[in-house]
């Protein structure tokens, strides 16, 4: 019989309702409060192990860095209550004292994507209007490796927000062939004056002057309480089109993170060391990774500043971690290093991965390649809820593979019509919206949007098509807007990539529709081999998809490719598939 820690959820069959019962209680706090909780309970444990930057500190040191960077942007750069602070950096340990040093002071927390080009972040910097902007360099160690950041930022240089005062260089320096109307400081001079409590070294600075501290009442802005207030804001994905900036308050951010670190088993007093490559500026990454930390007493370790297979193992090991952050095609390159290399992993005992189903083969060669799994969990959200549902711990694996498990705690969900808006029965496939202390406030600035999103009883409309079982189980059938209508029937891709990813040869698929005058859309798949070399025919395809599916659903056109174009946090980008469609048969016809 297996075990659970909580409870099952409750299921108005025959209708696709459930809400996540619990034996916990909800927490009206801050994440601030949160951290000095977890830095009074256990100060000497390890809160960060960032590799690549060769930093290790405990929760005391952590809180050290927060308490000293607070006290700058409240005195020094005149951060208040409500301003927004921006950052575009891949994953380092500075991402994380700019976190809590903005929950402490009240301030907005926006992490924007790493990889962002100029045009992209002019869009999201006009979006949100930020007060201070944290990036890093010229000749940041991040540059070779991510992105040239300092020259994305200094070629948008005549338009920025005229809310945007001050520049903070995490690394490198500031050029001086730019003139830029803004204040530009070094982030670790700025930490060394307040140490120091003398002038900032000039070197990495420009336009900045009078930069000495007096240290005395700390000001009323330091110690923020009013965990309704926003916190921070995720920007969308960008997986339909430009993204929006979802407001999310503290209370959000700390009952989703600890609940959803307890169900996964990392809660407090665990001990878990949690590997993370995904990116944290992406929700996932942020919420489950960052602040998960401080709220269930974790350790987080960074294995680079961008996912990378090598790095990852290896950090596993080093750093003796317990439970993995991933996505599915993380994990089979993990995979595929493992096994290649004979490697053995003994610590790892859980995989936290997002939205995909997981294929039986590939959870058999999880078990074989690291015996110690006990836990191979399929999570389900979005950067307006975090996350939605989550398997029990203690699920056997085998019953979650195919499904994203069952509400989180004090979560409501339902799977409704998308025409008519009425609950549909067990089974049947709708739009799954939620409910609970997970949803978002509303989208930055856009009320229109977050009208749209959601409704007057205050459930959000995910977007995403979804099916339930009598015991709450939910499974993600696909997104609303890339459902495939060819000769009246709806065809779902979802259903599509996950017959044609059980093909030996191939490594991933999406398929998308594409305007057909006859039948309305014709179905188009793209394939990437799990080994280039092998000649894998359209032919071959279509044959192997027969007797697995419906004849009218086997793809009319494939293209083989070597990427797919995605989100930093994994999401294939189908609307830039279609975009891109004409190129890439063009370049294929040659």
């Amino acid at each position: 019989m297996t075990k659970h820690s909580a409870l099952r959820p409750y299921v108005a069959a025959p209708y696709s309702y459930a809400f996540g019962r619990s034996n916990k209680m909800l927490k009206y706090e801050t994440i601030d409060q949160a951290l000095r909780s977890t830095v009074k309970r256990q100060p000497d444990q390890l809160a960060i192990a960032s590799v690549h930057e060769n930093v290790e500190w405990t929760f005391y040191q952590l809180e050290e860095r927060v308490e000293k960077l607070s006290q700058i942007l409240a005195k020094k750069l005149l951060v208040t209550r409500g301003d927004v602070v921006a950052i575009m950096t891949a994953n380092t340990c500075k991402f994380v004292v700019i976190q809590y040093a903005c929950a402490r002071i009240g301030a907005i927390f926006c992490p924007i994507n790493a990889y962002y080009q100029s045009k992209e972040l002019e869009y999201s910097l006009h979006k949100v209007n930020p007060k201070v902007f944290f990036i890093p360099g010229q000749g940041s160690q991040q540059g070779a490796k991510v992105n040239r950041f300092y020259d994305v930022f200094t070629a948008i240089a005549d338009n920025l927000p005229q809310s945007l005062q001050h520049v903070v260089l995490l690394d490198g320096e500031a050029s001086k062939t730019t003139d830029l109307l803004v204040k530009i400081f070094s982030y670790n001079s700025l930490m060394d004056a307040y140490c120091s409590d003398s002038d900032v070294d000039n070197k990495n600075e420009k336009n900045a002057k009078n930069t000495k501290f007096t240290h005395g009442k700390v000001p009323s802005t330091i110690g923020y309480f009013d965990a309704d207030k926003p916190c921070n804001l995720f920007q969308t994905s960008g997986t339909t089109g430009p993204p929006k900036a979802a407001i999310i308050s503290h209370y959000n951010l700390v009952n989703n993170a600890r609940l959803t670190g307890e169900r996964l088993g990392i809660g407090p007093g665990k001990n878990a060391r949690v590997c993370c490559p995904v990116p944290i500026f992406h929700s996932f990454g942020c919420a489950v990774g960052v602040i998960a930390m401080s709220i269930c007493g974790t350790a987080l370790v960074f294995p680079g500043f961008r996912n990378d297979t090598e790095s990852t193992v290896q950090a596993i090991i080093s750093q003796k971690c317990t439970y993995l952050l991933s996505v599915s095609t993380m994990l089979m390159d993990m995979l595929d290093y493992i096994e290649k290399n004979g490697i053995e992993i003994t610590t790892l005992r859980g995989i936290l991965t997002t939205a995909l189903a997981m294929p039986y083969e590939l959870a058999k060669r999880v078990r074989k390649a690291i015996p110690g799994i006990g836990a191979m969990h399929i999570a389900y959200g979005s950067s307006e809820t975090m996350t939605i549902t989550l398997p029990l711990q203690g699920d056997y694996i085998e019953n979650t593979l195919d499904n994203v498990g069952m509400p989180l705690d004090f979560t409501e969900v339902k799977i409704v019509d998308q025409h008519s808006g009425d609950v549909v029965e067990i089974g049947q496939t709708g739009e799954i919206l939620t409910r609970g202390p997970c949803v978002f406030l509303g989208y930055w600035n856009d009320d229109i949007e977050t009208r749209k999103a959601i409704d007057s009883s205050g459930w959000y409309r995910t977007g995403d098509l979804a099916t339930m079982d009598s015991k709450g189980y939910v499974k993600i059938v696909g997104r609303a807007k890339e459902i495939i209508i060819r000769g009246g029937t709806n065809i779902y891709p979802r259903e599509i990539e996950e017959i044609l990813i059980t093909n030996p040869y191939i490594s991933e698929a999406a398929v998308y529709g594409l305007p057909q005058d006859r039948l309305g859309e014709d179905i188009c798949a793209w394939i990437k081999l799990k080994d280039p070399s092998k000649n894998l025919t359209e032919k071959e395809v279509r044959e192997f998809c027969k007797g697995k599916m419906a004849y009218f659903k086997i793809p009319k056109c494939i293209i083989f490719v070597t990427k797919f174009p995605k989100t930093a946090s994994g999401k294939v980008q189908k609307f830039r598939m279609r975009e891109l469609h004409r190129e890439v048969l063009e370049i294929k016809s040659r």
